[in-house]
């Protein structure tokens, strides 16, 4: 009877292992499947997001040259008329 019951144990202990096991490994698979999907999802967009970068830099510079254009002229006194 303890024969019996330490195998039919021993073997619930190692199919529940197994089930484990085979359970970690298959999520281990879908992970890796996810972070190459990912990976190149982001390869894909690298180009545009810098791109947009490049873009959005140089905008940012040609209003920052405008701004002070505009406040140049804005303050701008002629010294032809001033009357003091």
């Amino acid at each position: 009877m303890e024969v019996t019951e330490l195998s039919s144990m021993l073997a619930d202990s190692l199919y529940y292992i197994s089930q484990f096991s085979f359970e970690i490994y298959t999520e281990i698979k879908f992970y890796n499947k996810v972070s190459v999907r990912d990976e190149a999802m982001q390869h894909s967009n690298s180009f545009y997001i810098k791109a947009y970068v490049i873009v959005f830099c140089l905008t940012n510079i040609i209003v920052a040259f405008v701004q002070v254009v505009i406040i140049h002229r804005m303050f701008f006194v002629d010294p032809k008329r001033m009357r003091v």
